[in-house]
């Protein structure tokens, strides 16, 4: 036999001493290896000396075949099915039972934004797959929808499931409708507004496409408000001198000041609704205060005319009107002039 061959096969017959056959066949090797083994009640081991005796053909390793046909039971359409020994049986597709008996375990995780798993994976809580409604979505390509679509939580609004007809425009119910009012006919914004009611507002524009008719608020007109105008913002009065009044409330005990702020007086502030009652007194003879400090009659301060004032000043005092002087029971007038 030519060196070049790798395996001799010998075919050994093994007599046991209860008089019954075993078949096995060895390669050539210093130590030969059972590469097949036949017992005596027929079960064929390939690559193993103790093939399973509840088996015809018992292959330890790796098989390759061009065709299966299993002729147990088959039906058409079946699907081979293991239990948890590897024993394989033809089974319908909606018999097979899910293996770790919790469903969904096999989605391992969503594959972007658009869905969320939620769930921990047990029997109790096993893993569930929904459409995740906190993700803003942008679909690239059309979208159906069978049924009608409803916008929004407070004061929702439906979109309808069938397309209006022509002239009809969608209302603020989900419905098509025609509009009952005027309606844009002559492809120009604003033609519509044949005048302004009162001088409120006023109209400019000429009603071409070139110069619409458009309303502003009438700047000129010295409006009546009849209720209480609320501004988001700061207003401006007046043009030379023009100043600014807040937008939000002073605290207590604040006064609007000369540039539109809130501040504090630094000086003597009415405190009790009289004007003149923070005048205790007058600082001497010169002047006299009158008056009781009520609402009636408030304090007031005059020239003491009982008074013989003696001017300390050494410069000119100076006098617009005519000085009448008494002497005694005479007088006579000193003139301005």
């Amino acid at each position: 036999m030519s060196s070049r061959v790798g395996i001799v096969f010998v075919i050994v017959l093994v007599l046991a001493m209860s008089a019954f056959a075993q078949l096995q066949i060895k390669n050539s090797a210093a130590t030969p290896q059972v590469l097949m083994h036949i017992t005596q009640n027929g079960t064929v081991g390939i690559n193993t000396t103790a093939p399973d005796a509840a088996t015809k053909l018992d292959v330890n390793g790796k098989t390759k075949t061009a065709t299966f046909q299993m002729t147990t039971s088959p039906v058409n359409n079946y699907v081979l099915t293991s239990d948890a020994s590897g024993n394989a049986t033809w089974q319908a597709a909606s018999t097979i039972v899910e293996v770790d008996g919790v469903i969904g375990n096999e989605i391992l995780n969503v594959t972007n934004t658009t869905l969320t798993r939620g769930g921990s994976g047990t029997s109790a809580a096993p893993y569930t797959v929904a459409l995740n409604l906190g993700n803003a979505n942008s679909w690239t390509v059309m979208q159906t929808f069978n049924s009608s679509i409803r916008i929004g939580t407070t004061n929702a609004y439906t979109l309808p499931n069938t397309q209006g007809t022509s002239g009809q425009f969608l209302s603020y119910n989900g419905t098509w409708g025609t509009p009952t009012g005027t309606v844009e006919v002559d492809g120009i914004i604003g033609n519509e507004i044949l005048n302004v009611t009162n001088t409120t507002l006023t109209r400019g524009g000429s009603g071409t496409s070139a110069a619409p008719y458009t309303v502003a608020l009438n700047l000129a007109n010295a409006n009546s408000w009849t209720v209480m105008q609320t501004f988001n913002s700061s207003i401006r009065i007046g043009t030379t001198n023009a100043y600014t009044l807040p937008n939000t409330q002073g605290t207590s005990g604040q006064f609007l000041s000369y540039n539109g702020t809130w501040g504090t007086p630094t000086g003597t502030v009415e405190v009790d609704g009289i004007i003149g009652n923070e005048v205790t007194n007058a600082t001497n003879a010169t002047l006299i205060r009158a008056g009781s400090g009520t609402s009636a009659a408030p304090y007031t301060l005059a020239l003491n005319l009982n008074s013989a004032n003696t001017w300390t000043a050494t410069g000119l005092q100076t006098f617009t009107n005519q000085i009448v002087v008494f002497t005694g029971s005479n007088k006579f007038t000193i003139s301005t002039n």
